[in-house]
């Protein structure tokens, strides 16, 4: 279920910006006020910016009206000078998308995309990866969560935007790519080859392993909630009560899917998350209903790929002491983002808050530490050789 207001969907979204990012574009800023007399209308007060600066804002526009060689597309100016106005805000999850953009972003939430299955964010002067969506050729090659992407096919990916960088990754699928990365720790940058393909994310997988239940969510699109109930409920219907829910590499995604998620697993009234606007008031979400799960034991996954809505909900199972949380410290993204579409279809992504977990732990930049560390140094898997699934599984079988 979408948390909506008219055309508003809140997101808690690492990948943020993983899609199309805002460019300055530079010169068209000043042209598409000069050529739009209501951008006032915006909030943009140009009086004020322009305050002891000799008008600059006037200048450079009548300076690019009578000298610029080249000819100005009005409309690509019009998005240019938006996505530079919200860019300049300096937060990466704060994005403006023109219709196109807005069309490929909401396609990448739903699950379906071309390319190699990555998600970034703006992290300095280079895109950082948030994870590799499982099972896709990003994954398969190794790539891993906050891997520094750095060149693709011999382009420096150093100062470009991310709809930049994504539009070089992504291509026709059975081509390949080039992408070198930094990673943490190692001296030397790594290249990986890597084969395009079609991708449709599949949000929820499970299956029975012994007489414990196991529950992958990659991501919280808008059946994550649904698909997960679903799933859950076949495994009981085996006979199943004990399960690990592995949240592993999952970027986030939209929040009411992550509380709908946290209705199956606590009793009714549990705390999930707060969130705290610009005003510091505190908006406290607690569950519905007495979950499907609330009489099973349960453990929760995690790694560095852990984010945003994954991480509300590790957090609010290691709050209350419902579960053991193992694995790696998670990413730590602990803001909230809504997602307005406006009639031309173009939209903005805006950070509207901040989220804390149900004890009020403030874990932006920070993460989640596990109660129980396993690391793991290839990419997590889906069976009892994975040294993580193994040891929740044993953890389970205590008592």
């Amino acid at each position: 279920m979408f948390k909506t207001k008219l055309k508003k969907v809140y997101f808690i979204l690492a990948l943020a910006g993983i899609i199309l990012s805002s460019g300055v574009i530079g010169f068209f800023a000043g042209r598409i006020f000069y050529l739009n007399p209501d951008y006032n209308k915006i909030g943009v007060d140009l009086q004020a910016i322009n305050q002891g600066q000799g008008d600059i804002f006037s200048k450079v526009v009548g300076s690019l009206k009578t000298g610029f060689l080249g000819s100005v597309d009005a409309k690509k100016s019009y998005y240019g000078a938006i996505k530079g106005y919200v860019a300049s805000l300096g937060d990466p999850y704060t994005v403006f998308f023109d219709p196109e953009e807005s069309k490929t972003f909401k396609s990448e939430l739903a699950g379906e995309l071309e390319g190699i299955g990555v998600k970034m964010v703006e992290d300095g002067d280079y895109p950082v990866v948030v994870a590799p969506l499982s099972g896709t050729p990003a994954a398969q090659a190794g790539i891993k969560p906050k891997d520094k992407i750095v060149e693709i096919d011999g382009k420096s990916t150093q100062g470009k935007t991310l709809d930049e960088v994504t539009s070089w990754i992504r291509g026709v699928s059975g081509t390949k790519v080039k992408v070198v990365v930094i990673r943490s720790g190692d001296e030397q940058p790594i290249e990986f080859e890597i084969t395009r393909m079609l991708i449709k994310v599949q949000s929820v997988e499970g299956k029975q392993i012994g007489d414990t239940g196991y529950i992958l969510l990659s991501e919280f699109g808008p059946d994550t909630a649904e698909l997960f109930h679903n799933q859950a409920q076949k495994l009981k219907d085996a006979g199943v009560s004990k399960f690990v829910i592995d949240l592993r590499n999952n970027p986030g995604g939209l929040l009411d899917q992550a509380i709908l998620v946290a209705n199956d697993i606590f009793s009714r009234d549990t705390p999930v998350v707060i969130e705290q606007d610009k005003s510091k008031k505190n908006d406290e979400t607690k569950t519905t209903q007495d979950g499907l799960l609330k009489q099973d034991k349960i453990i929760v996954l995690v790694n560095d790929g852990t984010a945003s809505a994954a991480e509300i909900l590790a957090g609010a199972v290691q709050d209350d002491n419902r579960g053991k949380i193992i694995g790696e410290k998670t990413y730590g993204k602990g803001t909230v983002q809504q997602y307005e579409e406006f009639d031309d279809r173009s939209s903005l992504k805006v950070t509207i808050a901040k989220w804390l977990t149900p004890k009020g732990h403030d874990i932006d930049k920070e993460g989640i530490s596990p109660d129980i560390e396993v690391k793991l140094n290839r990419a997590p898997g889906e069976d009892e050789s994975d040294p993580v699934i193994s040891r929740a599984i044993s953890e389970l079988g205590r008592n």
